[in-house]
């Protein structure tokens, strides 16, 4: 992995029982940034993937994705996989918020 002062985190949106996940990265230096991003529930999987430019001043937001909160029993989990020029940055996991 290369070393590098990353934030990884997320930022919620709430409508009724629909929950928009929206992750953030933020670097210590400017750089792009490669991000996939996969949420389990419920055996099932959303994936994204994509390219944003991160910096201290300006975290880069990697996509949207929404879920229903539906009973609140369900696990779910986001995994945050970051590389840049095919080095990994690093990988993260997130609880679904609720």
């Amino acid at each position: 992995m290369v070393p590098v002062d990353i934030d990884v985190w997320l930022d919620t949106e709430r409508t009724g029982n629909q929950i928009t996940v929206i992750p953030y990265v933020r670097t210590a230096e400017e750089m792009k940034v490669h991000y996939d991003i996969v949420l389990l529930r419920k055996g099932t999987s959303i994936k994204q993937s994509g390219n944003v430019l991160a910096s201290a001043s300006k975290p880069g937001g990697m996509g949207r994705m929404t879920v229903n909160t539906g009973n609140g029993n369900e696990s779910c989990r986001i995994n945050i996989v970051l590389q840049t020029d095919g080095s990994k940055l690093g990988q993260y996991e997130f609880d679904c918020p609720s």
